[in-house]
């Protein structure tokens, strides 16, 4: 299922929804995200990327599949936040 502002093209938007000190930890948290709020998650396509965090060591973070523009990310993130679920739009950095 494609989202209004979906695209696949590289230097996008995201939403980052957590950053995890594992892989089965950061699946386990957007496996948790997604089944409680189904009807605004359910069509997010989630990617776990690694991250060497100077002095703090590797985090994996979960952020959307890319959008187009600012504003769908941002539209995300804003009802994400609606219902007490930690977010922050980001700039993707492939």
């Amino acid at each position: 299922i494609a989202l209004p502002g979906y695209s696949v093209w590289l230097r996008a938007w995201q939403v980052q929804v957590a950053a995890l000190t594992s892989p089965s930890a950061a699946e386990g948290t957007w496996s948790k995200m997604k089944s409680n709020h189904q009807d605004l998650l359910g069509p997010v396509e989630i990617q776990v990327e690694k991250a060497d965090i100077e002095g703090k060591g590797i985090f994996y973070r979960l952020r959307t599949q890319p959008f187009a523009d600012r504003k769908a990310a941002d539209e995300l993130c804003a009802s994400m936040k609606a219902r007490n679920l930690g977010c922050i739009v980001v700039r993707s950095e492939g």
